[in-house]
């Protein structure tokens, strides 16, 4: 006859035998991995976004102070048949 304690016995989970233990091992230090070089390149992303910002914000200072040293009426219209 079953007792209660043979039937919780059936119901228990399976362990991870060693080789199932290193698989999940090795996949944990591989997201591990992947998370980190993700992380990387989001940071390599964020700091080339600023540089470009910078960069944008130089050229448009450039601009507006080259269109100041121009005579009145020069750099208003464009000659597109030149």
């Amino acid at each position: 006859m079953a007792t209660a304690f043979s039937f919780a016995q059936g119901l228990a989970p399976r362990l991870p035998a060693m080789n199932d233990a290193a698989a999940i091992a090795q996949n944990l230090v591989s997201m591990q991995a992947a998370s980190t070089q993700q992380a990387l390149s989001i940071e390599m992303m964020r700091r080339n976004a600023e540089a470009e910002r910078g960069l944008v914000t130089m050229l448009q200072q450039s601009a507006e102070q080259t269109q100041a040293l121009l005579p009145a009426g020069q750099g208003q219209i464009v000659d597109r048949t030149a």
